[in-house]
């Protein structure tokens, strides 16, 4: 039972800990993920999932132009400077912007923009991504699935995707830093009833076989006090 449902077409893409917090959420109770990851790997199904980055070799791209306007090479700041003012309208003003050292973030519109706004800056140390691991997670999360396209079409497919992704990222996909629970259940602070859900599954599943539970009863994953 617990292979058919982890091969299922509906699981058959996500990581363990994916299958067992949406059952959880639905009130069922298989066996705990390290029993499922056993079952994976004596049935020669635990290989990832995912698909996984590969970076062949690049050649150093040389432009040379040979007459006005055949090569272009432009910046702007004010795309950035409008992005932030609209997603602030919406959310609010924070107390710190983390960015890296791009050219939008560090350009003159948007460091007026958090100066005029009394926001704190925090950047990158140069050339090093893991500094910003929240959106490096995010992008890996898109990335990797099989369902992200090998190129888009137009720029209408391309937001058409991030529309849905944005949607399942928030609303479906549980996140281990946030013991699995999805972004919006704690963002609205409902993520503490699930919890409490999952424990009266959990229970339930521990009354009817208390032997399956070597370290005694069970607990779900708790919430981080902060992030």
């Amino acid at each position: 039972m617990v292979l058919a449902h982890l091969t299922s077409d509906r699981f058959a893409d996500k990581a363990v800990a994916q299958v067992w917090a949406t059952l959880l959420d639905e009130g069922t109770y298989l066996c705990s993920m390290s029993t499922m990851l056993r079952i994976l790997r004596e049935n020669a199904a635990s290989v990832e999932r995912r698909r996984q980055a590969t970076h062949p070799p690049r050649k150093r791209p040389e432009l040379v132009a040979y007459a006005p306007v055949e090569v272009w090479s432009w910046e702007d700041g004010n795309i950035a400077k409008e992005l932030i003012t609209a997603a602030m309208g919406h959310h609010g003003i924070p107390h710190t912007v983390h960015a890296d050292r791009g050219t939008a973030m560090t350009s003159k519109p948007v460091a007026r923009l958090l100066v005029d706004l009394g926001i704190d800056r925090s950047h990158s140390r140069p050339r090093t991504s893991n500094d910003n691991p929240y959106i490096e997670s995010s992008f890996k999360t898109m990335k990797y699935p099989p369902v992200f396209p090998e190129r888009f079409k137009n720029i209408e497919h391309a937001r058409a995707f991030m529309a849905e992704f944005v949607t399942y990222y928030n609303h479906v996909h549980r996140h281990a830093g946030i013991g699995l629970h999805t972004p919006a259940t704690v963002h609205f602070s409902t993520a503490i009833e699930i919890r409490r859900q999952r424990q009266v599954t959990l229970d339930a599943a521990y009354q009817a076989n208390p032997t399956r539970f070597e370290r005694g009863r069970p607990t779900p994953p708790k919430l981080p006090e902060a992030a």
